[in-house]
């Protein structure tokens, strides 16, 4: 098995982590230059996307929707959160389906998220919509702080 990746260091400071979860409906945004990246951070500070340099072709808006607060049966997990990122061009909103380098995902879990959660078993999921189920997604996690990093080819 490969060595999971790294967990990032970002060049901004990444907003604390509240333990008030975005609501439903909650959208943040945020421009990515394609020849330097960008991350976009939800209010909560539970989420953050970094793209690096070259990740997008040209310049692009990254978007992330919290579409639930994680009170969701998971087969037989608890989910902590839902969300769906997007990104699309500047010039013509043309949809982004994949990057040039991955995108790096940080999911880190609040107080509140944990209780009654062993940090160990924290796992990240995607919906396949084609098949109708979710599927875990490849990430790690420091064993140290209750946060999973992903690298993202797509968002799909």
């Amino acid at each position: 098995m490969p060595a999971p990746p790294p967990l990032p260091t970002p060049d901004v400071d990444l907003p604390m982590v509240s333990d008030r979860n975005d609501p439903p409906g909650a959208i943040s945004s945020a421009v990515i230059a394609a020849k330097i990246g960008g991350n976009e951070s939800t209010a909560d500070g539970r989420i953050d996307l970094y793209f690096p340099p070259g990740s997008v072709a040209d310049d692009a808006v990254a978007v992330v929707e919290t579409l639930g607060s994680g009170d969701q049966p998971l087969a037989s997990h608890r989910m902590l959160g839902e969300w769906r990122f997007s990104a699309a061009t500047v010039s013509d909103g043309s949809p982004i389906a994949t990057f040039g380098q991955p995108v790096t995902l940080l999911f880190r879990a609040s107080d509140e998220d944990l209780r009654g959660v062993n940090p160990a078993s924290l796992q990240l999921w995607t919906l396949n919509e084609t098949a109708g189920q979710w599927e875990p997604v490849s990430s790690s996690s420091d064993g140290a702080t209750p946060q999973l990093v992903a690298k993202l080819p797509h968002f799909s």
